[in-house]
């Protein structure tokens, strides 16, 4: 049995000039999820902060990163079967970590084409 279902990446926020916290949404069908995970797929050591399924906020922050540079968030809804772990397909979002301040590539989509539904 796979999991369908991935978490959506709520929001990337800059903590500081080498610090990000991500925050994740559960799928609208959580049956079976044990565990919600994220990484920064391009971080050098490939950082992964582990949340049990029932934590809240799913919430993981990710420290000494370098600044004025691009990271890709990776989230994944985990499960047992069998005594194995089994993860979702990763979501992922591209954010730029500058002085503090991650932009998330994918906001500044979804604004774009929602401006552009109201010309």
């Amino acid at each position: 049995m796979t999991l369908t279902q991935e978490p959506t990446i709520a929001s990337v926020k800059g903590i500081n000039s080498s610090a990000i916290e991500v925050i994740l949404t559960a799928p609208s069908n959580t049956k079976g999820i044990v565990s919600y995970e994220t990484s920064l797929a391009d971080a050098g050591s490939n950082p992964v902060c582990s949340l049990k399924a029932s934590a809240t906020p799913l919430e993981c922050s990710f420290a000494d990163l370098v600044a004025e540079r691009e990271y890709t968030v990776e989230a994944v809804s985990c499960m047992t079967n069998a005594g194995k772990k089994e993860c979702s397909v990763k979501r992922s979002e591209k954010i730029f970590l500058n002085g503090g301040i991650a932009n998330v590539w994918a906001l500044t989509a979804a604004i774009l084409v929602a401006f552009s539904t109201l010309v």
